[in-house]
C-alpha cells in the first residue's frame, strides 16, 4: 500500500484526490492547505489526516509519497523539503519559473535518490497516445503538419488570483501553453529552433504562438487563456501525413 500526502488541496487536489481513490493499493493519508475547508473536503473524501503545517505532513513516517498541488512559484521549496524527507514526489506542471531553479531541483534528486514526476499529462491521454502511436508506425507515411490548439477563458479560479501574477504562474506560456510544448517534445523530439510571438501584458503572456523548425514537419501551436467565459476551454491536435490522411482531436467535438 502506497501511502499518499496532498499538499494543496484546491482545484488539482481535488481532481488527483479523487483519481487515488480509484486507484487500488493507494491511499490518501494526509492532506495540507492553508485555507482549512478545503483541506477537510478532501479529509472527508478521502478518510485523510489534515495537517495544518505541510512541513508536518512531509516529514510524517507513515507517508510514503507527496504530491504537491501549489501555485507553481512554491514548487521549489517544497520539492526540495521532500527531497530532505526522503519522500518521492509528484508535481503538478509545470516544473518551475525559470531553468536555474529547475536544475537544482533535479541535482537534489539525484542526490537524495528519490523520485520526481511533474503533471504532464498529454503523454498519458488516449487520443495523444493514440496519435504517437500512428505517428511511430508511419501507417500514413512521415508527420508533415503538426497543429496543437490550447485555449480557454481566464482561469479566475486560481487562489489569490495567482495565475494573473507573471512572477507566479509564467502566464499562460508557462502554465498551459507547456502541455503542447511538451507533448511537441515527446512526439517528434528536440527541434532544430524554436521562435514564439504572443500578446504579454501587465498580467503577463496571455496569448502565445509557437513555430517549430524540423527537418521534415511543419509545427506550429497556440496557446491562450484570454477567450470569453461562454467560450470554455479547447484543445486540438491535428496531422497531416504524407499520403494525405489527416489524423483530428478536438475536444469541443469529442470531449
Amino acid at each position: 500500500m502506497i501511502k499518499i500526502g496532498i499538499i494543496g488541496c484546491g482545484f488539482m487536489g481535488k481532481v488527483h484526490a479523487n483519481c487515488y481513490r480509484a486507484l487500488q493499493n493507494v491511499k490518501v493519508v494526509g492532506v495540507s492547505d492553508i485555507r482549512q475547508d478545503k483541506a477537510k473536503e478532501i479529509a472527508n473524501l478521502t478518510g485523510a489526516r489534515v495537517f495544518a503545517d505541510a512541513d508536518e505532513l512531509i516529514n510524517n513516517k507513515e507517508i510514503d509519497a507527496i504530491s504537491v498541488f501549489l501555485p507553481t512559484y512554491l514548487h521549489k521549496e517544497f520539492i526540495l523539503k521532500c527531497c530532505n524527507a526522503k519522500k518521492d514526489i509528484f508535481c503538478e506542471k509545470p516544473f518551475t519559473l525559470n531553468l536555474k531553479d529547475t536544475e537544482e531541483i533535479i541535482t537534489k534528486i539525484k542526490e537524495a535518490k528519490v523520485k520526481l514526476m511533474i503533471g504532464m499529462v498529454l503523454r498519458f491521454w488516449p487520443e495523444y497516445i493514440e496519435f504517437k502511436r500512428i505517428v511511430d508506425s508511419k501507417k500514413f507515411g512521415k508527420l508533415k503538419v503538426l497543429k496543437c490548439t490550447r485555449i480557454s477563458a481566464p482561469p479566475i479560479y486560481g487562489w489569490d488570483n495567482w495565475y494573473f501574477d507573471p512572477n507566479r504562474s509564467g502566464s499562460a506560456a508557462l502554465d498551459l501553453h507547456i502541455h503542447d510544448v511538451d507533448y511537441i517534445y515527446y512526439l517528434l523530439g528536440k527541434p532544430k529552433s524554436v521562435y514564439s510571438l504572443g500578446k504579454n501584458d501587465k498580467k503577463g503572456w496571455q496569448h502565445i504562438y509557437s513555430t517549430y523548425r524540423y527537418r521534415d514537419t511543419i509545427v506550429n501551436a497556440e496557446g491562450g487563456w484570454d477567450l470569453s467565459k461562454s467560450y470554455g476551454f479547447m484543445q486540438e491536435i491535428r496531422g497531416v501525413f504524407e499520403d494525405g490522411t489527416v489524423l483530428e482531436y478536438n475536444s469541443k467535438n469529442q470531449p
